[in-house]
């Protein structure tokens, strides 16, 4: 549970939004998987361009998922979640970038 919320079984709080959750992370593996015949032979991208456009929404939405989850936490005073744990380091590590 990294945000704290349960979106499977039956302790679920709101039964809608865990539904869009798994079918959007059911999607995203689906396309995660999928190869782009485009990226080997350019002239399929002409043809199937919707799986480009497919990948761009699941990205977007994705993104916009993982932001409500970070602001509920922020929100929140104290909590236990990966999320609570991660933010702290987040500050403390602001511009650090290690070059090897």
């Amino acid at each position: 549970m990294v945000a704290g919320k349960r979106h499977y079984g039956e302790d679920v709080a709101d039964e809608e939004e865990a539904r869009q959750v798994i079918e959007l992370i059911a999607e995203v593996f689906e396309y995660s998987g999928a190869t782009n015949a485009g990226d080997f032979v350019p002239i399929f991208n002409w043809i199937n361009g919707n799986y480009e456009k497919k990948v761009k929404w699941l990205a977007k939405t994705m993104d916009g998922l993982l932001q409500r989850m970070i602001d509920e936490s922020r929100s929140k005073q104290e909590g236990n979640t990966m999320i609570d744990h991660l933010l702290p380091l987040q500050k403390s590590q602001l511009n650090t970038t290690l070059i090897r």
